[in-house]
């Protein structure tokens, strides 16, 4: 029994070694950040310091292959240190082979500012190497050549004690709870000229925005000046040119900040969070301004009461100036709720958008209503995407409506 028990296990040492020296090479990757030194709005870019193990074996005496890593979205390099253990004059076929890389290195990302300064962003590290015939990253060396293969593994991390980055927090991954995800891949075909399919890995790290320094320095200051535009309706309205003279000075205010904001974001082509807002406060601004002259203009002409329609105009910009906040505040907590819950990765099929099912077809037997997004998934990011602009737009449209019922009140009342 003995000896049967020893011949099986040099029987599968031996099967083993044959599957570890054929067909892809097998090469395990981990990857550690040490330093996240910049995350660079206006740039587009992020920059790290990075600690990368790679190992393999050596399939001949000598062997000095060594994995072909082309970084997709680098633009920026330093090495700082790398080896290779042992050297190719002491492997022998078998030998498993160990690179220890650390380098400084800057990343182009495109990042997504739309809910700006309440952003959440996904920074990610694409690295491309051999055709998927040549080349597989694995998790574990040894166990995905005996058992299954692990194509999503948990091998990124990153050193928080050494983490600098005041405004930005990092967030773990809504499945495995890690901040660095570590993905194997393959490329599309579609992406090569001759279709061909090469082996990839994503690294990702996710990051949400501190906004209390624009909600106490920006936010709340343009509330306050904007909410003194309606100081202007204690002066008479006779006296248009002191009234002009309030909003007018108000609104260079409101146009200063706005230039300030400009210089800490890029060129982008669409409109912020803030961005909505500062126009806000701008066209209440324009829209009192506006009144007190063509009101007045009106006024002389038909000898009407000025200061009853001028009363009734403070209360309907008034209303339609507090309603507006109270939406946008609460917008800016909920949204910061609805990331930090991150529950826009699970997606309810009624905004669930079909890309997601198209790509990624339901398995058998599973409910529609327990289908998860996943967030690194680049079509489940498409899906996620649409149902929280689907229902973004839904709380635009119940807001529009409140809106416009409390200025319909509002008139009864007065009438």
């Amino acid at each position: 029994s003995t000896q049967s028990t020893g011949v099986s296990s040099d029987k599968m040492e031996s099967e083993v070694s044959e599957v570890l020296l054929s067909g892809p090479r097998r090469v395990q990757m981990s990857f550690t950040v040490a330093q996240l030194s910049e995350v660079n709005d206006v740039g587009q870019s992020f920059s790290l310091t990075y600690f990368m193990s790679l190992s393999w074996h050596a399939r001949e005496d000598g062997d000095d292959w060594f994995p072909y890593l082309e970084w997709k979205n680098e633009i920026g390099h330093e090495d700082l240190s790398q080896s290779v253990k042992p050297p190719p004059d002491l492997r022998r076929r078998g030998t498993v082979v160990k690179a220890n890389i650390r380098a400084n290195a800057v990343f182009a990302e495109q990042f997504e500012l739309h809910a700006f300064p309440v952003d959440y962003q996904k920074l990610h590290i694409c690295i491309v190497s051999d055709h998927v015939e040549n080349i597989k990253f694995v998790a574990n060396l040894e166990t995905d050549m005996t058992t299954l293969p692990l194509t999503r593994a948990s091998l990124g991390a990153i050193n928080t004690d050494y983490y600098t980055q005041l405004h930005w927090r990092l967030e773990r991954h809504v499945d495995t709870s890690e901040f660095v995800r570590v993905e194997f891949g393959e490329t599309d075909p579609l992406d090569s000229g001759e279709g061909h399919v090469y082996t990839q890995v994503l690294i990702r790290l996710y990051l949400m925005r501190r906004f209390q320094n624009y909600l106490w320095n920006f936010i709340v200051p343009l509330t306050i000046v904007s909410t003194m535009n309606f100081a202007q309706f204690a002066i008479p309205p006779a006296e248009v040119g002191d009234r002009l003279a309030v909003t007018s000075t108000l609104l260079l205010a409101v146009v200063a900040v706005k230039f300030t904001l400009a210089d800490k974001l890029p060129n982008i082509p669409y409109l912020t969070t803030l961005d909505y807002y500062i126009f806000a406060c701008i066209m209440i601004t324009a829209l009192i301004s506006g009144w007190s002259a063509v009101h007045q203009i009106k006024d002389i002409r038909s000898h009407q009461d000025a200061d009853s329609n001028d009363l009734i105009a403070m209360y309907l910009f008034i209303a339609l100036w507090v309603i507006g906040n109270v939406w946008f505040y609460w917008m800016i907590a909920h949204r910061t709720t609805f990331l930090s819950g991150r529950s826009w990765t699970r997606v309810t099929p009624d905004a669930r958008c079909t890309l997601c099912l198209e790509k990624r077809p339901l398995p058998d037997g599973m409910d529609p209503a327990e289908f998860v997004c996943d967030p690194t998934d680049t079509y489940s990011k498409q899906g996620c995407d649409a149902a929280r602009g689907l229902l973004l737009k839904r709380e635009k449209w119940v807001c529009a409506e409140l809106l416009g019922l409390m200025l319909y009140q509002l008139s009864l009342i007065h009438i």
